[in-house]
C-alpha cells in the first residue's frame, strides 16, 4: 500500500476543496444578500472601483448603473465554482483509484 501517495493526494483534495469553499463564500457576497461588506472591483491592477453602496437598511446594494459589472463577476466567480467542482470531483476519483489499487 502506498500510504504516502495517499496521503499527498488526500493533501491535495483537501486544498481543492477549501478552493471550492472560498469560491463559493465569493459568490454568495455578490449577491448583495443583507451583508455589509463594499465590493470593489480593480482594474489594471492600479484601479479600483467600489460597486456598492449602503442603502437606508445599512445594507450594501449594487449602485445603479454597476449591474453590468456585477453580472460580469457572478458570472466569474460560477466559472471559478465549475472548476472547483471539477478539480474536487477528479480528485476524488484519482484518491478512490488509489485506495482501489493498493487494496
Amino acid at each position: 500500500m502506498n500510504t504516502v501517495a495517499i496521503k499527498d493526494k488526500i493533501q491535495e483534495l483537501e486544498k481543492a476543496r477549501l478552493t471550492l469553499h472560498s469560491e463559493k463564500n465569493m459568490r454568495e457576497l455578490l449577491n448583495c444578500a443583507g451583508h455589509q461588506m463594499n465590493i470593489t472591483v480593480t482594474f489594471g491592477g492600479s484601479y479600483q472601483v467600489r460597486i456598492t453602496e449602503t442603502n437606508k437598511c445599512y445594507r450594501e446594494q449594487i449602485k445603479r448603473g454597476y449591474e453590468m459589472v456585477q453580472l460580469g463577476l457572478i458570472k466569474m466567480a460560477d466559472k471559478g465554482i465549475d472548476n472547483a467542482q471539477r478539480r474536487v470531483a477528479k480528485l476524488e476519483q484519482e484518491l478512490k483509484e488509489l485506495v482501489n489499487a493498493s487494496s
